[in-house]
C-alpha cells in the first residue's frame, strides 16, 4: 500500500508522505493542519454501523460437542463493543473502560485510506456497516479449541467484500486473528452488502446418512452493484445485481483458495432468477 499511501489521491503527484499517512491513520496529530486535514478526533464517523456488545458465551447453551467447555474456558475473557467506523477500520472498545483494544483495516480499504488527510476531504464511506458476531465450531474435534467466536463484517457502501476475525478474546488480536476474507476478487458475484450477514449452523450430511454432520457458515447476501460486465465499446461499467447468497464456510484454513467446485468445497453460491432489463432499476440483494 505504499504507493497508495504516498499521494492524496491516485491521480495525485507522489509526496513520500506515505510513513507518515500512517501515522496520522493511527491517530498521530503530529501533522494535522499541515499538511494534511485537521481532524477535531481521531476516531471517524459512524453513521450506518450499529455498535455490537460482546460478554462472555452463555454455558447454558447447546450447540455441540466442547462447547460447554469452551463457554467455561472464555467466561472471564475481556467484554468488548464493535462498530464499524469511516475511518477505514472496524474498532474493537473495551466495554468497561472504553480503551481501543484492535482496528481491522479490511484489504480492499487500502486504496482508500489516504483521502482520509486530504485538506479537501469530501465524506466517503469506509466500514459502514454493522458487525455480527457469534460462536461457531470451526475445527473438527469435540473440545474447546474447536470454537471460535467469529466477527463477520462488510463494509456497506464502502467496498465489496467481507471479512471473518476471531474474536474469542479481544484483548489478543493480532493477524493471526483475521480467519479470512471474500471480496469481488474471489466471486465476481460479491457486491456491496447492504443486508446484515448471519452466522448459521448448516446440516451437511445426507437423508440417508447414519451419522448428522454440521458445519458452521457466513451467510452471506451478495449486495447491490454484484456483477460488473465491461462494455466492449468503452471503457465504462455497466452494473446488474443478481440477487445471490454466499455460504463462507467459517472452517476455512487461513491462506486456503476459496474454491465452489471439487471435493472440498469452502464456499457455496446460491443464485436466484435474474431478469436483466429489470435489475437496473430495481436493485436486488439487499
Amino acid at each position: 500500500l505504499q504507493a497508495d499511501l504516498n499521494r492524496y489521491s491516485p491521480t495525485a503527484a507522489d509526496d513520500g508522505l506515505w510513513q507518515d499517512r500512517v501515522a496520522y491513520l493511527r491517530g498521530s496529530k503530529a501533522k494535522e493542519g499541515s499538511p494534511f486535514r485537521r481532524r477535531y478526533r481521531a476516531l471517524g464517523d459512524i453513521v450506518n454501523s450499529g455498535v455490537q456488545y460482546v460478554g462472555a458465551p452463555s454455558p447454558s447453551r447447546s450447540l455441540g460437542d466442547g462447547y460447554a467447555d469452551f463457554a467455561t474456558a472464555a467466561k472471564d475473557r475481556t467484554t468488548a463493543v464493535y462498530a464499524g467506523v469511516n475511518d477505514g477500520m472496524l474498532h474493537a472498545f473495551n466495554a468497561k473502560t472504553g480503551a481501543e483494544l484492535f482496528a481491522y483495516i479490511p484489504s480492499w480499504l487500502g486504496p482508500k485510506l489516504s483521502a482520509l488527510t486530504d485538506p479537501g476531504y469530501h465524506h466517503q464511506t469506509y466500514v459502514d456497516a454493522t458487525p455480527v458476531i457469534g460462536d461457531a465450531k470451526v475445527g473438527s474435534g469435540s473440545t474447546a479449541a474447536d470454537w471460535k467466536s467469529v466477527l463477520v463484517s462488510d463494509s456497506g457502501g464502502g467496498g465489496r467484500g467481507v471479512f471473518a476475525l476471531d474474536v474469542t478474546d479481544p484483548s489478543d488480536f493480532g493477524p493471526s486473528k483475521v480467519m479470512w476474507e471474500f471480496t469481488e476478487a474471489n466471486d465476481r458475484d460479491m457486491g456491496y452488502v447492504l443486508g446484515k450477514p448471519r452466522i448459521v449452523r448448516m446440516k451437511t450430511s445426507a437423508p440417508s446418512a447414519t451419522t448428522t454432520t454440521y458445519r458452521w457458515f457466513a451467510m452471506v447476501p451478495a449486495g447491490v452493484n454484484n456483477y460488473v460486465q465491461k462494455d466492449a465499446s468503452d471503457d465504462n461499467f455497466s452494473r446488474t445485481g443478481a440477487p445471490t447468497i454466499f455460504l463462507l464456510a467459517l472452517d476455512k484454513p487461513a491462506g486456503t483458495e476459496w474454491t465452489s467446485t471439487g471435493s472440498s468445497p469452502n464456499y457455496y453460491k446460491i443464485t436466484l432468477p435474474f431478469d436483466a432489463a429489470t435489475a437496473v432499476n430495481n436493485p436486488t440483494g439487499v
